[in-house]
């Protein structure tokens, strides 16, 4: 009896071992597929501000010369910025984002 009763209990642990490694497998797809849904937001918002800087970029070149070079000086500023911010740096003072957009918007 003693080996039956060993049988039957590490058949119930082997279906508990594998009842957890399944969970688990599922809540490691499932954070996995998180985190790539975020990476490919933040890489569509990057390719969409990257489109948005280059057209007001190229749009700045119908503009006389000192509104032409004070913009572009904003926007190599700015994209400066974002650089700076993606490599974890602290904003420079008066240099923020919020700062720099406003310079370009009084322009």
């Amino acid at each position: 009896m003693a080996l039956y009763e060993l049988r039957t209990y590490t058949l119930y642990v082997g279906k508990m071992a594998e009842a957890t490694l399944a969970l688990f497998a599922f809540l490691l797809a499932f954070t996995f597929g998180i985190a790539e849904d975020a990476y490919n937001a933040r890489r569509a918002a990057m390719v969409q501000e990257t489109g948005a800087i280059r057209l007001a970029y190229l749009l700045s070149g119908t503009l006389p010369a000192p509104q032409r070079v004070e913009i572009r000086t904003v926007l190599r500023q700015y994209v400066d910025e974002q650089l700076r911010w993606d490599n974890g740096a602290p904003d420079l003072p008066g240099n923020s984002a919020e700062a720099l957009l406003a310079r370009l918007w009084q322009s």
